[in-house]
């Protein structure tokens, strides 16, 4: 499964400007930043914390979450806008 994160700028330049997010995983928080980059580790480090609350086994057998949150992804994320449709 290929999960596809979503990114939201609202244009206000405050530290929860910068909004990443799944529609698919709705059980962890969204990450906030002043950063499109500061808003993934936000989303990353939520990822984390929910996976070391279901169990350690989950949390350390992931399939590739270090792999994961790379740059690469950081680039490829879909800008939405507030209601968290596309924007082209």
């Amino acid at each position: 499964m290929v999960v596809i994160l979503k990114y939201h700028n609202d244009g206000k330049e405050k530290w929860q400007s910068h909004e990443v997010y799944d529609d698919d995983f709705d059980l962890v928080d969204r990450g906030y930043g002043s950063t499109k980059k500061e808003a993934f580790e936000n989303y990353k480090d939520n990822i984390k914390k929910y996976a070391d609350k279901v169990s350690l086994y989950f949390a350390t057998n992931l399939g590739g979450y270090n792999d994961f949150y790379t740059k690469e992804v950081i680039n490829n994320l879909i800008n939405v806008d507030c209601f968290g449709k596309q924007i082209l």
